[in-house]
């Protein structure tokens, strides 16, 4: 079944979002460039030895059980403190702070802005931004997120999957998504606007009737 070649698309679509982000002017660096596996612990480390900004790590699913049913894009950042995540059933509010922990308020707004790139985008279904706790977010130690871009299993999203024209817009979207985070983080604050309080004269002293 092609839905067992997942890591080979998802190299594709790596590749393909990296030219793409390449030409809007963003640095980018894979962990894997062949057919090769790097430890889960390895890849947010890769990240930090090399001073990234964010960290996005690409996945595609597959379902066989449910394989006709299950469809659509799911994008994931980490679980805060004292929150379950959402595949733990409940489970996991009482897990410890981890270094991704440090830019949860970030984590959720790429996670948001990639995810709202991606159901515009594209004709999918909406599994929304979710929370987990993944070695590849608790370690990385900047803004991170994981996005699962589909079910290889399902026989319509599948074949899109395999087509390098879905792949590249999928990329697009991501772009366009990380851009959109971007300019939302770098937005300077409002500035404040106070009265001026009145100030006395140095030596002041109160004038008597």
């Amino acid at each position: 079944m092609r839905w067992r070649e997942r890591k080979k698309y998802t190299l594709l679509l790596a590749q393909e979002l990296q030219d793409q982000l390449k030409k809007a002017g963003i640095k980018v660096i894979l962990t894997r460039t062949t057919d090769t596996y790097v430890d889960l612990s390895e890849r947010p480390a890769m990240a930090h030895a090399l001073g990234a900004d964010l960290f996005i790590s690409l996945h595609f699913n597959a379902s066989v059980e449910d394989s006709r049913d299950v469809e659509g894009v799911e994008t994931y950042c980490l679980t805060p403190v004292g929150a379950s995540s959402t595949n733990s059933r409940g489970e996991g509010a009482d897990s410890p702070g981890t270094d991704g922990n440090h830019n949860n308020a970030k984590n959720l707004r790429l996670a948001y802005a990639v995810h709202r790139s991606l159901t515009a985008s594209l004709d999918v279904e909406d599994r929304g931004v979710r929370r987990a706790r993944f070695e590849v977010l608790r370690d990385a130690d900047m803004p991170a997120i994981l996005i699962e871009g589909g079910y290889m299993s399902h026989p319509q999203e599948g074949r899109k999957i395999f087509t390098a024209a879905y792949r590249k817009q999928m990329a697009h979207a991501i772009v366009n998504g990380i851009i959109a985070y971007q300019g939302a983080v770098a937005k300077p604050a409002t500035p404040q606007h106070t009265a001026p309080q009145p100030t006395a004269p140095p030596h002041a002293v109160p004038q008597h009737p």
